[in-house]
């Protein structure tokens, strides 16, 4: 926040984007705290979804997502501003780190140091931090760039879509750190022989809903926004389509858990900087030559680079089955089915 301020009173952001917008510094302050609230949640939680006990973990999270909501919505009837946002954050982590204490089961959490444990996270988690620092820059490097590339009526647009095709990679992303990431480790650590079969178990479901919802989004996209929202958003429907490629490769998302459990975190770590130098390059690259439009298809795209160092980790170490990964591919003309569909209906209606 406080780089953001010295920039905006030397002129660098550009005038009219979304950098130069006095609010956005106290508001990073702020949204900073959330990080800070987050840090003093109970480790119940982890060992929770460690033994799969989602019911108790599911009912925090909607209790607390709730609250942030109503919180949102009241701020938004008094004042409507990005702070109406701001405060359902802020509400909702402290709802959730209140509930991960007092709702789920399990022993008092008291601060101690443990010097086994700090080592294993200096060695095994350098690999993660460094994938996660850098995941955070890949993953929001989008709107980091078009902040300040795009006038904001054009980030709105992107935001609206973005937030569309998102949701079904979180819904996605929730289902393997709940579900696969446990049971791929238990079976890495009892029954390794079984962890190609016990995968590819796995990518059948989350081939089935990535590559439906991919092919439904990129074929009914534009109808999907015509139906949701009003007529000062349509231009979001085209970037809905070409984004909903992008949910292509979210599948591959089991084969990084995959990489987690067989304690290889630095292909995780390879893998993300591959997508960043694709993201980094393409986006202002296709942006200078086709304009907005460039830009997105850079972002739709970029991810297909990044599966080069999971896929040769697979090959070397015989887990991958390319008649499984063809047999994957199935899903995608049914959801452009669906979409065509959609679309056919909308017309009519």
């Amino acid at each position: 926040a406080v780089i953001v301020v010295v920039l905006q009173r030397h002129s660098v952001m550009a005038i009219g984007s979304f950098y130069a917008d006095p609010t956005l510094a106290p508001v990073i302050c702020v949204l900073s705290l959330v990080a800070l609230i987050s840090g003093f949640e109970s480790t119940r939680v982890a060992l929770a979804e460690r033994n799969l006990a989602q019911r108790a973990v599911v009912q925090m999270e909607i209790l607390s997502l709730v609250c942030g909501v109503v919180c949102m919505v009241c701020w938004a009837l008094i004042d409507r501003s990005i702070w109406a946002l701001v405060s359902g954050g802020v509400v909702g982590a402290l709802v959730r780190l209140a509930l991960s204490h007092l709702w789920l089961p399990g022993a008092k959490d008291v601060l101690a140091w443990d010097g086994q444990v700090a080592r294993e996270m200096l060695t095994f988690g350098k690999w993660v931090f460094l994938s996660s620092a850098l995941g955070f820059a890949v993953n929001s490097g989008d709107r980091l760039m078009l902040g300040g590339m795009v006038i904001p009526e054009l980030l709105g647009l992107y935001a609206i879509a973005f937030l569309i095709v998102d949701s079904v990679t979180q819904v996605l992303s929730k289902l393997l750190g709940a579900v696969s990431f446990p049971a791929l480790s238990e079976i890495a650590r009892e029954r390794p022989a079984q962890l190609r079969e016990v995968y590819y178990r796995f990518r059948f479901m989350f081939d089935g809903l990535a590559l439906f919802s991919c092919g439904a989004l990129f074929m009914a996209g534009e109808r999907l926004v015509m139906l949701l929202f009003d007529s000062r958003y349509q231009s979001a429907g085209h970037i809905v389509e070409v984004l909903a490629i992008s949910l292509f490769f979210v599948r591959y998302g089991v084969a990084e858990m995959c990489c987690l459990v067989l304690n290889k975190p630095q292909v995780l770590s390879m893998q993300v900087a591959v997508r960043g130098v694709a993201l980094y390059a393409g986006v202002p690259l296709l942006f200078s030559v086709f304009g907005f439009n460039g830009a997105i298809w850079a972002i739709a795209l970029h991810k297909a680079f990044s599966l080069l160092p999971v896929l040769f980790f697979f090959f070397f170490n015989g887990l991958l089955d390319l008649k499984k990964e063809i047999y994957g591919l199935a899903a995608l003309p049914v959801g452009l089915a669906v979409g065509g569909g959609f679309n056919f209906l909308f017309s009519i209606i």
